[in-house]
């Protein structure tokens, strides 16, 4: 069997009632003090194996995997000192290890542990002290304990999901002072060599972006980055034993980490890994690699899905919800819309926008809206700049839902005059009747919210913004769609051309020179 724990919280001898107590109940709850324990205890079996190994006279035997990446024999070595560990302690809980693979339980434990023995075989190899050991544990699918242990230099970082992170047991907090900005931010990662096509694209919009970029350091560089040295790690081709123990050390310093994408790491994640010292240059990064101008993460994820399939009449549902004002293309056509209430006024605003070389603007309001209209105009001619746009703004009020009239009492008095004056012309001795003042169709009138106060117009003038924003976002995903269809249309020429052998320099080159001689058109000659 397992362990079984009983953890007293201090301070608490009653029933945990208040909000901090049931907050840190949940956290032993999520990791026991004998999982950190344990966990730690791996570490030290993982660098009492890795030591013996290290700048070893006449070097290290070492094979390759079928990925051509090296293992030595003390990979194999911590990662079996470890597991061998858990067998006697936790042997109710999964194992997923770089070297062995995956061992489960029958029992169904919801912990799983998460081994990569050596992160940077290849820097251990040849002697440099920044590989380390990686330790993670996941309760279902989060992960809640992670160690990067560097058995060389003695360092040991250890995040706990809700206690924070710490090195050698001194606290470990991401300062304030880092930069806020990419272009005065570092940037790192394993290799340039883990990035391959449009993967490789985002990489470098990332790289230009930021101040500099340093290579190498494998899982040490995230131990720097939860310290605040590293700002960004942006890295791809990651497995999950790669990855999993670096998230609560990150996390718990006040760091982030997610994928490319921007989701939480988990065993089924797609490899991609965006780490960041604070949540802004987060974004910032994020932005970079998922809405560059070439396309980037969602063409791949298409070409994995779709294969060769050219089609792309269903981009628009695809397209994230969240695209970067500045990014990419923007189609003229568009269609917006925002509704929003506020007591018993709600205000619906629809804008439509087609191509046109100039500004050309309609609205149809209700007419109390009129004195705004400069206003309005104004404000969408400054958004959208040109094209045909066509606004319709509707404004209701809860209180005239039933019939939109309104009785005017002027009228109904007047009426009750008249009928007044006929009895006393005809000297009937009758009274008036409310049927007889009805008959009157001036006693009804169209009901408009008459002169338009300062709060109504403040709802109005928010729904338009809200309009245009989500219009924006109309245009831009068109627009994104027609640039991934630039592309792939684009990579569909390059492919032609490395079939038959035709550089693409040699390309320009000829139109080049067809275009400075005045001739119609020249043949190309292929280089096969």
């Amino acid at each position: 069997m397992g362990f079984v724990w009983h953890v007293p919280v201090p301070g608490c001898s009653k029933m945990l009632r208040s909000r901090r107590c049931n907050r840190l109940a949940t956290c032993i709850d999520l990791v026991p003090d004998e999982y950190v324990v344990l966990g730690k205890e791996l570490a030290d079996a993982a660098g009492n194996a890795i030591r013996p190994y290290f700048r070893r006279v006449g070097g290290v035997s070492t094979d390759f995997k079928s990925d051509q990446s090296p293992v030595t024999v003390a990979d194999k070595g911590a990662e079996d000192a470890m597991r061998t560990i858990l067998k006697d302690k936790a042997p109710n809980d999964h194992v997923l290890g770089e070297e062995f693979g995956t061992s489960e339980s029958s029992i169904g434990s919801d912990y799983t542990w998460v081994l990569d023995p050596i992160d940077g075989t290849k820097a251990f190899i040849t002697g440099k002290p920044t590989f380390g050991t990686l330790i993670g544990l996941m309760k279902g699918p989060k992960t809640v304990l992670g160690i990067i242990d560097q058995p060389i230099s003695g360092e040991r970082w250890v995040g706990v999901h809700g206690r924070g992170s710490t090195l050698n047991g001194k606290p470990v907090k991401i300062p304030e002072d880092v930069p806020t900005k990419l272009s005065a931010a570092n940037l790192h990662a394993t290799t340039p060599e883990m990035f391959t096509g449009i993967e490789r694209m985002a990489f470098e919009e990332l790289q230009a972006a930021c101040k500099y970029t340093n290579f190498g350091s494998d899982c040490y560089a995230y131990a720097l980055l939860a310290m605040g040295h590293v700002h960004i790690i942006c890295e791809a081709d990651m497995k999950p034993w790669d990855y999993t123990a670096l998230v609560p050390v990150i996390e718990e310093a006040g760091g982030v980490i997610t994928d490319w994408r921007g989701e939480e790491l988990g065993l089924e994640s797609d490899g991609t890994v965006l780490a960041a010292v604070s949540a802004d240059l987060h974004r910032q990064a994020l932005e970079l690699l998922q809405y560059s101008p070439r396309g980037l993460l969602l063409l791949r994820e298409r070409e994995e899905r779709a294969g060769s399939g050219d089609d792309l009449s269903d981009i628009n549902d695809e397209l994230p919800s969240n695209l970067p004002t500045a990014v990419g293309a923007s189609s003229m056509t568009g269609f917006g819309t925002a509704m929003q209430t506020s007591g018993n006024l709600s205000v619906k605003v629809e804008i439509r926008t087609i191509n046109s070389r100039h500004f050309d603007l309609s609205v149809k309001s209700p007419r109390y809206l009129a004195v705004h209209e400069r206003e309005i105009s104004a404000h969408l001619r400054q958004e959208l700049l040109r094209g045909k746009v066509m606004v319709t703004i509707e404004v209701k009020d809860s209180e005239m839902i039933v019939l939109p009239i309104r009785v005017d009492e002027d009228a109904v008095r007047a009426a009750r005059h008249l009928i007044d004056d006929v009895v006393k012309a005809s000297e009937l001795d009758v009274t008036p009747t409310l049927d007889q003042i009805l008959r009157f169709s001036e006693v009804f009138v169209k009901k408009e919210n008459g002169n338009i106060n300062d709060g109504v117009y403040t709802l109005v003038e928010e729904v338009v913004r809200a309009a245009v924003k989500d219009l924006k976002l109309s245009r831009r995903r068109e627009g994104y769609a027609l640039q991934l269809d630039l592309l792939r249309r684009s990579k569909a020429i390059l492919e032609i051309c490395e079939e038959v052998r035709i550089p693409v320099f040699f390309i320009g080159r000829k139109l080049a020179q067809s275009a400075n001689s005045g001739s119609p058109s020249m043949p190309l000659e292929c280089a096969g």
